[in-house]
């Protein structure tokens, strides 16, 4: 569950209404027998007896009838796909009212720096995460000598998140020396 992200907000996995999304979750409540439980879709077509109607997301241990008022539901229980990175349901978003850039615009940045422009991991970070609040994310690449993909080699320690953003492309282009120290 490494590549897993816990729903913001306290929210359940039943909040995701997507399949393919609700590979991507673990449950966000804090407390209780459904905390930080994987999410499980329901099969293709069908939907999950109980907790809702057409609830197409649960926590596992609720889907395999472990915890809460969940029962036994293996035929019901889909399979995981996870999407490279899985934007986060709509009840977890809030819209700013007055933003310039309002979520589904077009978004590029490129990354310009020292040797840790080269080497962080904070560059794919942003990424991701301006892909997930549901920007349109798409950054340019160019034909300079010495700009990397990401970080150099994917050589760099691994954060427990690394999965949702490894698959981005996220150009950059540092070199040691750059710093602003005389």
């Amino acid at each position: 569950s490494a590549s897993r992200v816990a729903l913001p907000m306290g929210l359940g996995c039943s909040a995701v209404q997507d399949r393919d999304l609700c590979c991507h979750f673990l449950d966000g409540r804090s407390h209780g027998p459904y905390a930080s439980q994987e999410c499980t879709p329901a099969r293709s077509g069908t939907h999950f007896v109980g907790g809702g109607a057409a609830t197409v997301c649960q926590p596992s241990c609720w889907a395999a009838g472990a915890c809460g008022e969940g029962r036994a539901q293996a035929a019901r229980s889909g399979f995981c796909e996870r999407p490279a990175v899985a934007p986060l349901p709509k009840a977890a978003l809030v819209a700013q009212e007055g933003a310039r850039v309002q979520v589904g615009d077009r978004l590029r940045f490129y990354i310009v720096g020292s040797s840790n422009a080269a080497w962080q991991t904070w560059p794919d970070q942003m990424h991701s995460m301006l892909k997930r609040i549901g920007y349109d994310v798409r950054l340019p690449g160019t034909d300079i000598l010495g700009e990397a993909p990401g970080p150099f080699g994917r050589r760099t320690p691994k954060c427990a998140d690394a999965a949702a953003y490894e698959t981005l492309r996220t150009p950059r282009l540092g070199m040691q020396g750059w710093s602003t120290w005389g």
